[in-house]
């Protein structure tokens, strides 16, 4: 997502499939387009039509990580501590919500759950906007 501070144009994108440069695209949305977001395979064609390369986004690291965690046989394990049966640090799933009564499994490595530490450092951050002057 991209914003105009002067004149609060918006322009985003969403699931935007084989084309680098995410904030490009929304740049040329919130400049060309009345639309505030396109999404899917509308965002990309409005891409390729801006004069965006469609090419594979896949490099040796993702790829590997991809494959890594399909050996694992699991999802993400984005789920709280407690939130849902049977417990996710220790199984796959398929989870359910955890009913009253059923005890949650204690609390590892004094309380603190690595998964909400922040993973932020000089080769993890987001996008930045700066304005040009």
């Amino acid at each position: 997502m991209i914003m105009d501070g002067e004149t609060m144009d918006v322009g985003s994108v969403s699931d935007l499939r084989w084309v680098r440069d995410a904030i490009s695209v929304a740049r040329f949305v919130m400049n060309s387009t009345t639309h505030t977001m396109l999404a899917g395979e509308s965002a990309t064609d409005f891409a390729v039509q801006m004069g965006f390369t469609r090419a594979p986004l896949t490099t040796e690291a993702s790829a590997r990580m991809f494959d890594e965690w399909r050996a694992k046989n699991c999802q993400p394990n984005y789920w709280k501590a407690g939130a849902v049966v049977p417990d996710p640090s220790a199984q796959c799933g398929p989870y359910r919500p955890r009913g009253p009564g059923e005890e949650a499994p204690p609390a590892r490595g004094g309380g603190t759950d690595e998964r909400l530490l922040p993973r932020s450092g000089p080769g993890n951050h987001d996008t930045i906007g700066i304005p040009l002057c």
